[in-house]
């Protein structure tokens, strides 16, 4: 509802507007809890399907710790008889230290691909256990380049603790 009690209506979809729910550009419609467009999923990610992003998130980053995991005891056992220079040059003459060259750059790859995934879970717990949305915390903040900072809202009435966000969301 607005301030005066009334009911809220999208200016660009024109379809009802409860509290929390947000106008999506590229879906054109509006979606309930509404924080961002997600590039790898291909979807808006909302009140339905929240849970499965934060786990696809979770699982990710326990995928690319595994990997690492994995690769990392061979390449240690490798690394001490290999010429670093030779590695690096063996991706493209070929042998048998490019099979080490092409583990240190998946390793490095998993790493940064796993480290960004956390860092993402973590500012999404974060979010959660204030009861706050990516798309307000954004606008909040000042990051929207079109849209003036909003004031936050006084009382924080979506705010129901950590462990009564976490049980909403999850």
């Amino acid at each position: 509802k607005k301030l005066d009690n009334t009911l809220r209506f999208c200016r660009k979809c024109g379809a009802f507007k409860p509290d929390l729910a947000h106008h999506s550009r590229e879906l054109g419609l509006c979606i309930l809890c509404y924080q961002h467009w997600d590039l790898w999923s291909n979807n808006g990610i909302g009140f339905s399907n929240y849970k499965t992003y934060l786990l696809s998130l979770l699982y990710g980053a326990l995928a690319h710790a595994a990997g690492l995991a994995l690769l990392l005891p061979g390449m240690l056992r490798a690394w001490p008889s290999a010429d670093a220079r030779l590695v690096l040059l063996a991706l493209w003459t070929g042998g048998t230290p490019s099979v080490l060259a092409f583990a240190c750059l998946s390793a490095a790859a998993s790493t940064l691909l796993g480290a960004g995934a956390l860092l993402w879970l973590l500012f999404h717990a974060a979010l959660v256990a204030q009861g706050r949305t990516a798309h307000t915390f954004f606008r909040q903040n000042g990051f929207s380049p079109s849209k003036p900072p909003k004031p936050p809202v006084s009382g924080r009435p979506f705010d129901f603790g950590a462990a009564g966000n976490f049980a909403r969301t999850c």
